[in-house]
């Protein structure tokens, strides 16, 4: 395929999505140590599912302090993000699909003591009490342009008129009289200037 046919260079757009996100948290007794335990809090989310969408950054926002004076935080992230994380040797995994970033952790260790959880739950309640349940994660991404459907359409074109036009070429290879040669000679021309075409209004469809 020569240079003046070759199908144009997608146009990107950066933007900024914004998907809501969850405050979860999570508590575990030591499995064979009573007394000991540790919980965690994180940002859970999933990535928003747009075609053509290709996600590059992720800041995650949320509100913490007491109630009547929080004040909102940000946090940023990279895959794999905090997607497993362990406590008392146990590991927990965000759910398939969401992604995680740690928000706080704390753990404890001794002997069982009167009246104390023994699975951290109480640390959960204090943290309850300092985080807002407002949060989202504004994913920042390209968006191509080729995905839209009036691009793929003007695609599918372009790609029929090339493949026309190889055909046609290979079906002049074959030929043996003048007669069916000077046949296909005209249809090829056709052809050609049928692709030309096709690679402009590609271009056009696809990068304005």
């Amino acid at each position: 395929m020569s240079a003046l046919t070759a199908p144009p260079s997608t146009a990107e757009d950066t933007v900024v999505k914004r998907v809501g996100a969850t405050i979860v948290y999570k508590n575990i007794a030591h499995p064979t140590r009573p007394g000991n335990c540790g919980a965690f809090v994180v940002l859970e989310w999933k990535d928003p599912q747009v075609k053509g969408f290709e996600p590059t950054g992720w800041t995650g926002h949320y509100f913490y302090g007491p109630p009547e004076a929080r004040v909102e935080k940000t946090i940023t992230g990279t895959p794999p993000f905090h997607n497993t994380l362990d406590t008392m040797g146990v590991n927990f995994y965000a759910p398939a699909g969401s992604n995680w970033l740690s928000l706080g952790w704390g753990s404890r260790a001794g002997a069982p003591q009167p009246g104390v959880p023994l699975d951290c739950s109480d640390w959960v309640a204090k943290a309850q009490e300092r985080y807002g349940s407002q949060a989202w994660v504004d994913v920042t991404g390209t968006v191509s342009d080729s995905t839209t459907a009036k691009c793929l359409k003007a695609r599918e074109k372009f790609t029929s008129a090339r493949k026309k036009v190889s055909q046609l070429r290979r079906d002049l290879r074959k030929a043996r009289s003048d007669a069916a040669k000077a046949k296909i000679r005209n249809r090829l021309d056709a052809a050609v200037k049928k692709r030309a075409q096709s690679a402009a209004a590609l271009g056009k469809a696809c990068n304005g």
